[in-house]
Parts: structure tokens; C-alpha cells; sequence
């Protein structure tokens, strides 16, 4: 007997323990979960802080004493309830009060910022050690990525993209695998500025007194490559394929038509797909104003051969019917993309897989087309996104199926999110970020980057307000490590990295972007 009872005591006492517990941690949640959503809007941090304070002890001792007070009212007017000993003690009832309102506040807080509960996570989640290393730094970074998967369900019922149209061939295809490394590219002349993507994205600035230099990829390593030819290389030169240029335009009249004509004259699949590729690129111009409005036009692949205009779904579908008329297999894709003025969180957006020789490559007409400042297009052919590595794609590109990131292990939405925004042109110099590890940052009136330059490649940086108002051009030095140092009145700015060969008479192209918040 005295052996049951020693037990039903301590388990009474491991109840009343995990109680307290949920009481102290439940108000840290919220806090943590308010001040991230804070920063990620750059909002007030202290607010989240005093609503903190207000759910714990404040919220609870309020509700207790009220309580206590209608009690006494009832029982000065009822004899029968006068020395009634009470079910719960005073502790129980703070404790189910705590988690009552805690409770609460986390439903209505995850509600009212379903996709940005989500994002303020996985991006912004370590605020408070971001600059920082060390154990605890990396514990609080790896948590922040699993907590925020937890809130996935929030994001996926809140988030919906325009370009998504139910069943797909894609979706039956089981276990796709990625397509080797293609052979690294010598360095090649480009005259065009990195492509933009439906989100708005802004051309690259010329230096003062310097035109802007051309491109010259040297890639990154990448994945192991075992089959390959060497005549393969990524990035390829930005050079139509000589049947986008030769093709009569008597060809042109059906999706047909044109897929008849580049199967007939071109027998090597990577290079036929390469040319469908430069074909959709090349014909169909961006629907800026429509992409703005938010009224897309139809992008079913004949209606997109003859209008010439399209959003990015209007890219893919036509890739993919052109692919069906020359025997290649080549899928239309959705999920997110991030780029540019482009919440952290990416647009919806649309791209392509193909199957080539039994396996699967990545590539984006859309943003291998040109560029979109405002509503207003810039037609700018590019190789980037054709054939690109998955590690390379992955920074900017999110499949809505998993299957389609085409790597081994696969990234979370949080991790994809959590990644700085770098464009195929950085890794192409084999730059290396070293600091910040992140897309979006705050600071306090000074951004700083610092990156790795083993090419000894030159830079340019330009900080743009988001609300309007003189670019700010920032200091960078030169060398094999480069510093880039802005110094910034309070506000949001898009910090946008450039990168040339050549310091003088050149162009640089986009390289990597930040959102900074200046306070």
C-alpha cells in the first residue's frame, strides 16, 4: 500500500512538473514565434516581448483575480457554497489559464500570419543569434528549421499558386534520376545581364565611368559526373542554336509545325532540347503587364505560339508540347521561385524537367528569356537556367513535388527558404558567401557581406529603398577575399551584388541579393 502510494505520488508530482513546464515554455513560444514574424516584417520586437509579459503572469493573475471575486460574489449570495473546498488549487487554475491563453494567442498569431508564421521561422527564427557562432548558435539554427516545418501545413493551405493545374504527367513519374554534371565550360563572352524572374527583378547598374562587363562562366564544381561527354558543358555559350535563327516562318505557324522542323534537323537529343529551349526563349516575350495586374493570360502552348506573349506557365506548357512533337520527354513543373523584389518567401512560378538519354535535367525559359523591371520587359536571351545543376537551381527554385529538386538529400522548404539568394552567375565564377549565411538581414545602418574571389573577379554593389529614393552606391575592396560595406539610413533596401570579369569596359551581371532592414 505504502509502495502505491510512494508511486501515485510521484506521478502526481511528474504531472504537476509537466504542467509548470508548459507554462513557462507555451509564453516563450509565442514570444519567440511574435518576435520572429516581428523581424521577418521588421516590426517592433518589444511588442512581442509585452504581449509576452501580458500572457504570462500578467493574463493569468488578471483572469485569477476576477475569478475570485465573481466567486466571492456567488458565495455571499449562496450559504450552500460557503467553505466548499475547491476541485483545483490556485496553482492548477494559473497553470490551465497560462496555457488557455497561450493557446489562443498562438491559433489567432499563426491564423492572422499563416505564410508569414511559417517563413519568420525559417528564415528569422534565430534573430537573436544572428551574427553569432559556436554550439548554441548552430543548435538555436538547426531548431528554428524544424520548428518551422512543423508550420508547413500553414504555409501549403494559405499559399496558392496561380500557375498550378491540377493533375500532371510529371506526378507519375517515380523516383526521377538527376542527370550528370556537364563537362566545366572554358570561359565564355556574354554582353547580357543575368535574367530576372517573374518577380520583378531590376537590371544590373554600370559602374561610374566603367560600362559594364561581359560574363565569362567559369562553373563551380559540381555533383560527380560519370557519363557525360565532354562536348556537354554548363553553362553553355548565350548562342541561339542555328535552328532558332534558320527557321522559315513557314515553320512557325503550329506548335506542330516547329516541333517537326528542329526534330528534323536536329538528331542530338541534348542539343534538340537545347534548342526547343532557345526556341521558347527566344519567340516569347514576358506578359508583364498582366503579370503585375494579376490577370494571366491563357498559357495553353498554341494560343502562346501565336500571340508571342506569355507569363512563365505559358513558357513551360509551350516547352513541354514542343517537346511532345519531337519525342522528348519534357515536363511542366510549379512551386516557388525567389528573386529579386520577390517576398523571401518566392512567387508561385513554372518551369520545366526533361528527360534526356534516362535522365532528368532542370531548365527555365522563363528566366533564360530576359529580364522584368516594373511591367516592362527587356528581352535577353541566357543559358543560366538551362541544364543547370540542382544544387544551383535549388537556391531559387522549390518544387511543389520533391521529387523534382533532383538531389540527394532533398532540402525543406524551410532550408530553401533559410538560403541566401545567389544566382547562377556566382557560382559560375566559383565565388564561395561567407557571410551573411542568409537572404534576408538586419542591421543596424551598415550591411556588410565578405565573399570568397579565387578568379580574382571584380564587383559591384548597389543598395535600391524599397519605398523610393537614391540607390546607394556601397564600397567594395578587391582581391581574393571581397569585403562590400553599405551604409544605410533606416529602411528596406534591396542590396544587389554584381560581378565582371573586367574591372573597365564590361558588364556586370547579377550575381546574389538581399533584403536589409536599416534601423
Amino acid at each position: 500500500m505504502a509502495a502505491k502510494r510512494v508511486v501515485g505520488l510521484i506521478l502526481v508530482s511528474a504531472l504537476r512538473a509537466s504542467w509548470w513546464a508548459l507554462v513557462i515554455l507555451l509564453p516563450l513560444l509565442g514570444v519567440w514565434l511574435g518576435s520572429s514574424i516581428a523581424a521577418y516584417l521588421n516590426g517592433p520586437r518589444w511588442l512581442a516581448f509585452a504581449a509576452g509579459v501580458l500572457l504570462f503572469p500578467v493574463g493569468p493573475w488578471v483572469w485569477e483575480r476576477l475569478a475570485e471575486r465573481r466567486r466571492a460574489r456567488r458565495e455571499k449570495a449562496r450559504a450552500d457554497l460557503r467553505g466548499k473546498e475547491r476541485i483545483l488549487t490556485r496553482g492548477d487554475r494559473w497553470v490551465l489559464r497560462t496555457l488557455a491563453l497561450n493557446a489562443l494567442f498562438l491559433t489567432v498569431l499563426a491564423a492572422w500570419y499563416p505564410t508569414q508564421a511559417f517563413a519568420a521561422l525559417a528564415t528569422r527564427g534565430d534573430w537573436f543569434v544572428e551574427g553569432s557562432s559556436g554550439d548554441f548558435a548552430d543548435g538555436v539554427r538547426s531548431f528554428k528549421l524544424v520548428a518551422a516545418d512543423g508550420l508547413e501545413f500553414l504555409y501549403d493551405a494559405a499559399h496558392d499558386n496561380p500557375f498550378r493545374v491540377g493533375e500532371e504527367e510529371g506526378q507519375f513519374v517515380e523516383d526521377p534520376e538527376a542527370g550528370q554534371q556537364l563537362g566545366s565550360a572554358t570561359p565564355i563572352s556574354s554582353s547580357s545581364a543575368a535574367p530576372e524572374p517573374d518577380p520583378q527583378p531590376s537590371p544590373a547598374p554600370s559602374a561610374s565611368g566603367a560600362p559594364t562587363p561581359s560574363p565569362a562562366p567559369e562553373p563551380q564544381p559540381r555533383p560527380e559526373t560519370t557519363r557525360q561527354p565532354r562536348s556537354r558543358e554548363y553553362p553553355f555559350p548565350r548562342t541561339l542554336h542555328p535552328l532558332v535563327n534558320s527557321i522559315p516562318a513557314s515553320e512557325e505557324q503550329s506548335v506542330q509545325a516547329v516541333g517537326n522542323y528542329i526534330r528534323a534537323h536536329e538528331p542530338d537529343p541534348f542539343m534538340r532540347v537545347k534548342a526547343l529551349h532557345d526556341y521558347v526563349a527566344d519567340r516569347i516575350a514576358y506578359d508583364g503587364p498582366s503579370y503585375v495586374a494579376g490577370e494571366y493570360p491563357p498559357w495553353d502552348a498554341p494560343t502562346v505560339l501565336r500571340t508571342r506573349l506569355a507569363v512563365c506557365a505559358g513558357y513551360a506548357k509551350l516547352l513541354e508540347a514542343l517537346g511532345k512533337v519531337t519525342g522528348d520527354k519534357i515536363l511542366y513543373v510549379t512551386g516557388d521561385a525567389r528573386v529579386g523584389n520577390s517576398p523571401p518567401s518566392g512567387n508561385g512560378h513554372a518551369w520545366n524537367v526533361a528527360q534526356i538519354e534516362g535522365a532528368w535535367y532542370l531548365l527555365d525559359p522563363t528566366w533564360d528569356s530576359g529580364s522584368l523591371s516594373g511591367a516592362t520587359f527587356k528581352k535577353q536571351y541566357s543559358t543560366d537556367y538551362l541544364f543547370a545543376p540542382p544544387q544551383v537551381m535549388g537556391i531559387t527554385h522549390f518544387p511543389d513535388d520533391s521529387k523534382w529538386q533532383l538531389r540527394s538529400p532533398k532540402i525543406s522548404r524551410a532550408e530553401f527558404l533559410d538560403q541566401p539568394v545567389l544566382r547562377p552567375w556566382f557560382f559560375n565564377n566559383r565565388l564561395t558567401l561567407l557571410t551573411p549565411k542568409r537572404a534576408q538581414v538586419t542591421v543596424r545602418q551598415r550591411f556588410g557581406a565578405r565573399i570568397e574571389n579565387p578568379l580574382g573577379r571584380f564587383f559591384l554593389a548597389y543598395a535600391t529603398p524599397k519605398r523610393g529614393g537614391p540607390e546607394v552606391q556601397c564600397d567594395v575592396s578587391s582581391g581574393k577575399e571581397v569585403d562590400v560595406s553599405c551604409q544605410l539610413p533606416p529602411g528596406e533596401y534591396r542590396v544587389g551584388l554584381y560581378v565582371g570579369i573586367q574591372q573597365y569596359n564590361a558588364t556586370y551581371s547579377s550575381a546574389a541579393e538581399f533584403q536589409v532592414f536599416s534601423n
